[in-house]
């Protein structure tokens, strides 16, 4: 379809590129209130051209295509005059987006995944939903230079929302390309086990600061300052900041089977792995095409466009390097601290200068180096940047959190308070 409305722009604009996402998605909940299926459809485009030396955009359903097109001329006559370096066709690796096995589930699978998790959470006194989903679509990339190709996705997810009687809401999940496998539901079973079952610590007398041993999805949340440094036009600005010599990050859209990989770019050019960080110095960052044209580089093939929304430049798959610290070994490391599965910045402050002071909604207190019990509503506070270069030891035991794996992380010298 695409490279059909291509031919007809081709005469008519400097240059044109389209993006085509279909996607079908299923998902099952059960819970106390019985099961639930739900389904979706979406089949949208969207066009960008070059006319006059003046960019316009615009997205629509595929359906409705001409109107589009229309959109983003008359986008272009009134755009921001812009340079752009369109990529040439290539060639593309070879890499699964998208499992056979995923594209025939069907809402009877889901449901015997979900509840089978259910099953194994149930306890007395909790309160347990679970649900799956799968996704399948296909992705058609092209642009007036020649470049048109398209690949097929498909997404599984797989979790639970557990509450203890009088305690937090417990939220875990777990994504990838193929169907969600055995493992993955035992790995959320441990998951919770891990944060509900231990003891509520009543007066659990904190230290200002000392050790933290931050989980893989902590440690995904910590790097949120570093990746909001390593985007675009804030990377290309300038870099002067550095880690741990330890710590080496990549960004590989050619992992099998993960959710961030993909061979070729929403802007069409073709992706690679690129090390972001290599012993703790920044070496590489990421731009979409109309940023890398504006500052005359080349684009690192990291541009999305996808739905009704604009181009956003983000990454494919994260891959923080392991350590050598055994799991066993993570709570004595600590010794007189906190251990932290999990935490969310929130909106504020600005994530790229590396300050902040959450809440965590999983906090675990460590008490001669093993876990003593729970702590509800400690704050963490610092400055990311300088905490990644305090790093204590680095876990053995990196795991997948969807599109990107990481092992933990004990660190010194972290602030922390009781709400």
């Amino acid at each position: 379809m695409i490279g059909a409305v291509l031919t007809e722009l081709a005469p008519r604009v400097g240059h044109a590129d389209l993006v085509r996402t279909t996607d079908e998605t299923l998902s099952v909940s059960v819970g106390p209130g019985g099961t639930g299926i739900a389904e979706d459809q979406v089949d949208t485009v969207q066009v960008r051209a070059i006319e006059h030396g003046r960019l316009g955009w615009a997205a629509g359903a595929t359906a409705e295509v001409g109107a589009v097109v229309a959109a983003a001329l008359r986008s272009a006559a009134i755009g921001e005059p812009t340079v752009l370096f369109p990529p040439a066709p290539a060639g593309l690796a070879s890499v699964a987006t998208s499992s056979p096995a995923a594209r025939s589930l069907r809402a009877a699978d889901l449901l015997d995944t979900a509840r089978r998790l259910s099953d194994r959470l149930a306890r007395r006194g909790w309160t347990v939903e679970t649900w799956a989903e799968r996704s399948i679509g296909l992705v058609e990339v092209g642009n007036t230079r020649g470049v048109l190709t398209s690949y097929d996705v498909s997404l599984t997810g797989v979790g639970a929302v557990v509450t203890a009687a009088g305690g937090p809401t417990c939220r875990v999940h777990q994504s990838r390309v193929g169907p969600p496998e055995t493992a993955d539901l035992e790995r959320l079973v441990d998951d919770v086990l891990a944060r509900l079952t231990p003891p509520v610590l009543d007066d659990p007398s904190l230290p200002p600061s000392g050790r933290v041993w931050f989980g893989p999805r902590g440690v995904r949340a910590l790097l949120e300052p570093v990746l909001a440094r390593l985007i675009g036009n804030r990377w290309l600005g300038g870099r002067s900041w550095a880690l741990d010599d330890r710590l080496t990050l990549v960004d590989d859209p050619l992992v099998p089977g993960r959710p961030g990989s993909r061979p070729i770019c929403d802007d069409g050019v073709v992706t690679r792995a690129i090390v972001l960080v290599e012993r703790g110095v920044p070496r590489q960052g990421i731009a979409d095409l109309v940023t890398a044209s504006r500052h005359r580089v080349p684009a690192t093939g990291h541009g999305w466009r996808r739905g009704f929304g604009g181009v956003r430049t983000g990454f494919s798959n994260l891959i923080l390097s392991d350590g050598d610290l055994p799991a066993d070994r993570l709570a004595a490391t600590v010794g007189d601290g906190l251990y932290v599965p999990e935490f969310v910045f929130g909106p504020a402050p600005n994530r790229a200068n590396g300050i902040f002071r959450v809440v965590a909604p999983w906090a675990f207190r460590v008490e001669g180096g093993r876990i003593t019990g729970r702590i509800d509503g400690a704050i963490l506070a610092g400055d990311a940047f300088e905490l990644l270069g305090r790093v204590v030891g680095i876990g053995a035991d990196g795991e997948w959190i969807g599109a990107a794996r990481m092992p933990s992380l004990v660190l010194d010298d972290v602030r922390f308070d009781l709400r």
